[in-house]
Parts: structure tokens; C-alpha cells; sequence
């Protein structure tokens, strides 16, 4: 079985089935509600999951754009303070 038939086998698949089931009138097991609610709960905390690693991803992303705007302006600055003199040569004016 490849990966992807597994992502599409559905939670009541035999496939799923290991042995002995001592729960089955348990409402997980047989309510549509309940199963559904577990599912949603699943989706949920992967939600949350997947907003938190955006943050970090973001924050990331933003201490890099500081220190590239900080190397940059600092570059500038470099080359502000620089004055060509005759014959191609650089001077760094104070």
C-alpha cells in the first residue's frame, strides 16, 4: 500500500482493525457525531499547531530582514563617507 492510498483510507477501514475491538459500543466507535467531533478536534490541534509554527517562521523571517536592513544601511553609510579622488582613488571623509 503507498502512502497516499493510506492518507485516503477512511477511519472505519479494516485496515485499521488490530485485533480485538472490547469498545465497540463505546460512542467514539459508533457514533457519526462522535467520530466527527474527534476529527474536528484533530483538524483543530493541527490548526494551532500550523498557526504556531507560522509565527515562528514569521519571526524568523523578520530577524533576518532587520539584520539584511542593518547590513545595508550600514554599507550606505560606508559609501556616503567615501570621496573619489583623482586617479580613481578612495578617501573616507570624516
Amino acid at each position: 500500500m503507498s502512502y497516499d492510498e493510506l492518507l485516503r483510507l477512511q477511519p472505519d477501514d479494516p485496515f485499521w482493525n488490530d485485533g480485538l475491538f472490547t469498545n465497540g459500543n463505546e460512542p467514539w466507535a459508533i457514533d457519526i457525531n462522535t467520530q466527527r467531533g474527534i476529527r474536528f478536534l484533530a483538524s483543530l490541534k493541527r490548526s494551532r499547531e500550523e498557526h504556531r509554527r507560522i509565527g515562528w517562521e514569521a519571526r524568523r523571517a523578520m530577524r533576518w530582514a532587520i539584520v539584511q536592513r542593518n547590513q545595508l544601511l550600514k554599507t550606505l553609510r560606508l559609501i556616503d563617507g567615501l570621496q573619489v579622488l583623482e586617479g580613481g582613488v578612495l578617501q573616507v571623509v570624516e
